[in-house]
């Protein structure tokens, strides 16, 4: 806060880029992640997580990378069931307070979670957001190992391969929920979970048939 404090203060940066610039939707998000972190510490349940999931942050205290590859596992896994927004908030929480409990700054993870390759700048100075396509490309040709997105934007972008939840199923089950309490009377909380049936696979052929990634027929 002095920080930006400072910069509003010296003219560095006016008004109007603050409102304009800002992210605000990530801001907001951060806050509410910032809220449920702190209602777990408060009853003591990122303790209780940390005990029951100790060999994760052994991982994170001695091989941070395997760590992250276990992370990107585990989302790609919660994929096929939630949606994309669940499943950040969810490991967040989960994987956030686990890094508080073994040292390490939890805003490491939420920054691994919550940015995206839509937020890489062409150079140091940061005047300009890198093309999508172009980060695609360079990760592609770089990568020693097939690159998995969670969006089909990825591969629309130039990826080669995606798994997405779909919108539809998700508009469907809402709908029906809201039938339920506008029409039946029903009472929200009584109104069962439903788990997703569905998901989307999206694939580029030339890349991967450049890694000898055969897919079997569906």
């Amino acid at each position: 806060m002095v920080i930006l404090y400072g910069l509003l203060l010296f003219g560095s940066l006016n008004k109007g880029e603050f409102r304009e610039k800002t992210d605000w939707p990530s801001l907001i998000y951060l806050g509410t992640l910032i809220g449920i972190l702190n209602v777990f510490a408060y009853f003591g349940l990122d303790k209780w997580i940390a005990v029951r999931l100790f060999v994760l942050g052994d991982v994170m205290r001695t091989d941070f990378n395997l760590f992250v590859a276990i992370l990107f596992g585990v989302m790609v896994a919660m994929r096929f069931v939630i949606p994309n927004t669940a499943t950040i908030a969810l490991c967040a929480t989960i994987f956030m307070s686990i890094a508080g409990q073994a040292g390490i700054n939890p805003w490491v993870i939420g920054f691994i979670l919550l940015s995206n390759y839509h937020d890489i700048y062409e150079a140091a100075g940061k005047t300009k957001l890198a093309a999508a396509e172009e980060v695609i490309k360079w990760t592609e040709s770089n990568s020693p190992v097939p690159v998995v997105g969670l969006g089909g934007f990825m591969v629309e972008e130039g990826g080669m391969f995606a798994v997405g939840a779909p919108g539809f199923e998700q508009g469907e089950a809402t709908a029906r929920m809201a039938v339920q309490v506008l029409d039946l009377g029903a009472i929200p909380k009584h109104i069962p979970q439903v788990m997703p049936r569905q998901f989307l696979v999206y694939m580029r052929a030339p890349l991967l048939a450049e890694h000898k990634i055969t897919l079997p027929p569906l």
